[in-house]
């Protein structure tokens, strides 16, 4: 009976401290409506903007335009 209640309460906790995941748990979620992006000053460049100017860096682009959470 011991041996018994001791099985019961193990499977028990096992079931209550087990994650739930329904995603991919490497992907970005998205944005919520409503969220503020700051604008960004076009007379800035980033290092995306850098990159995806190079030609001899196009690998490089393609790899970074297929991450997640990225925006093109």
């Amino acid at each position: 009976m011991v041996k018994l209640r001791m099985l019961f309460l193990s499977l028990l906790g096992g079931l209550v401290s087990a994650d739930v995941v329904d995603h991919d748990p490497l992907a970005y979620y998205p944005a919520p409506s409503g969220t503020y992006i700051p604008p960004k000053d076009p007379t800035i460049n980033t290092l995306l903007d850098f990159v995806k100017s190079r030609d001899d860096l196009s690998i490089l682009a393609t790899v970074l335009s297929e991450c997640a959470g990225m925006r093109a």
